[in-house]
């Protein structure tokens, strides 16, 4: 869960409409591509009900974390284009669409059937109970300690830095 704590999911989802303010386009357009994000979260969860049970655990996050990079790293690339126009606005609402799809395929519900695993039958519900205050409780202390003001403070370029100093260099020595 802290895999699910540390990628960025819950600052895009808290932060969403003001991310898409960030992008140079109307409050009501960023409110819209906001519900966009939640309809896309809610809507893949749904198939990865099935690919659980289809593919397994093992496969989905192998498969789902190399694309959750790639997708939040060119989302944040796009904020370099030209604020002209309304092209902006669709390549980054594109990318952290389809990062938010493949975390609700993968690392979102995954992290749950796994901890789910871990508790025997007879103590589930308390250890599952005690889990998710610990996850929501990461994610209450999340929101305050990254404002947005000071997550956009850091340069484009050093989040570029992180991803292909760091990032891709673990993928590749796997």
């Amino acid at each position: 869960m802290l895999a699910q704590q540390m990628c960025s999911i819950n600052i895009i989802s808290f932060y969403s409409s003001s991310i898409f303010v960030q992008s140079g386009v109307s409050e009501q357009k960023a409110l819209w591509a906001s519900w966009g994000f939640g309809l896309v979260n809610f809507a893949f969860a749904i198939p990865a009900l099935w690919l659980i049970d289809a593919h397994g655990r093992r496969t989905l996050l192998p498969f789902t974390f190399p694309h959750m990079a790639w997708t939040l790293l060119v989302a944040g690339c796009c904020f370099l284009i030209n604020r002209d126009g309304t092209t902006r606005l669709a390549l980054i609402a594109l990318f952290i669409f389809s990062f938010t799809a493949f975390y609700s395929i993968g690392l979102g519900p995954v992290c749950y059937v796994y901890t789910a695993d871990v508790f025997p039958l007879s103590h589930r519900e308390l250890g599952m109970a005690w889990s998710v205050v610990v996850n929501a409780g990461g994610a209450s202390v999340l929101a305050p300690m990254f404002p947005l003001e000071t997550v956009f403070t850091v340069k484009t370029w050093t989040f570029i830095k992180h991803q292909c100093t760091v990032v891709v260099p673990y993928w590749i020595r796997r």
